[in-house]
């Protein structure tokens, strides 16, 4: 028996209306689980990704575990996209009989619990399956289509939050000074004059930028801003994309902070099918116990 070790990650679900502040609402939520799980299959199908791409996303199955705890399955494919096939044996090739409309199902694991103020999730990291981007993107143009917000449905969006690991939090605490915070962000975070400014034409400027806030000479930035510019990467509207804090610890040692590597995260193992792919009971019941475990701290 085949088996892997899957890294899974931690969020945290809300719903937003544009200028206005997140909200939760345990029964609406409810409801958006069983508005898509009574469509018929090929109704629960969205084309493109959130970035317009050929991927289709599909939520296979939601199934309730427990009380407001739900084994979800979503399905992907990329199509447009049907090349020769070639084999690892001897380098021949052969035509492929895959349509254009077709592409390999890819299968993302999670297990959701809707709590009175949040939904929590623990997503399995699919690099070629849904990220949590593509997760709540799905939910949201769903509950776009249905009233379960009646008029207001169509503005009314699933947003996430990142859960950070205690250690980044500790960090923070335990920073005596910050000498630099690196912010890594997009053009769109400096606003229309500072875009307006550039060439348009410059082709070869990419769209990331990244931001460098220094403290005065023997001075440090405030840890309370760092913890602010913290929370506004973990939104799901954040254009910050990662921050780096340089600085020194209460022992006087010099630090490095990263949220590249704060992202709470843990590591499951899993049977795998014949095939190479993951045995979906056998990732669900790891996920089941963690989410349990951790649910009642949260």
């Amino acid at each position: 028996m085949n088996q892997k070790n899957k890294k899974v990650s931690f969020y945290s679900l809300e719903f937003k209306e544009k200028y206005k502040d997140n909200f939760f609402n345990k029964d609406k939520f409810i409801d958006l689980i069983n508005y898509i799980s009574d469509k018929d299959l090929d109704d629960r199908i969205i084309q493109k990704d959130s970035n317009n791409n050929d991927k289709a996303l599909i939520l296979e199955n939601c199934e309730k575990i427990t009380n407001n705890t739900y084994r979800v399955l979503l399905i992907s494919c990329k199509y447009n996209f049907s090349p020769n096939y070639i084999s690892s044996l001897d380098a021949t090739e052969r035509p492929s009989d895959k349509e254009l409309y077709e592409g390999e199902k890819e299968k993302t694991h999670a297990v959701i619990k809707i709590k009175k103020n949040e939904t929590l999730v623990i997503l399995e990291n699919n690099s070629t399956g849904v990220s949590i981007t593509q997760f709540v993107y799905y939910f949201s143009e769903m509950l776009s289509e249905s009233s379960i917000f009646g008029e207001k449905s169509n503005k009314i969006k699933v947003i996430y939050s990142i859960i950070p690991s205690d250690d980044f939090m500790d960090a923070l605490d335990n920073t005596k000074r910050i000498r630099v915070a690196e912010l890594f962000t997009t053009k769109e975070f400096l606003g229309s004059e500072f875009k307006n400014s550039l060439d348009r034409e410059d082709k070869y400027m990419r769209e990331e930028i990244q931001l460098k806030l220094k403290a005065k000479r023997s001075e440090g930035l405030l840890v309370r801003n760092a913890k602010k510019l913290y929370e506004k990467f973990s939104s799901d509207d954040s254009n910050i994309k990662r921050i780096r804090i340089y600085g020194k610890d209460q022992n006087d040692n010099k630090i490095k902070i990263d949220t590249k590597v704060f992202e709470k995260t843990e590591y499951v193992t899993t049977i795998i099918n014949a095939n190479g792919t993951i045995n979906s009971d056998s990732i669900f019941d790891s996920l089941e116990k963690i989410i349990e475990a951790y649910s009642e701290n949260w």
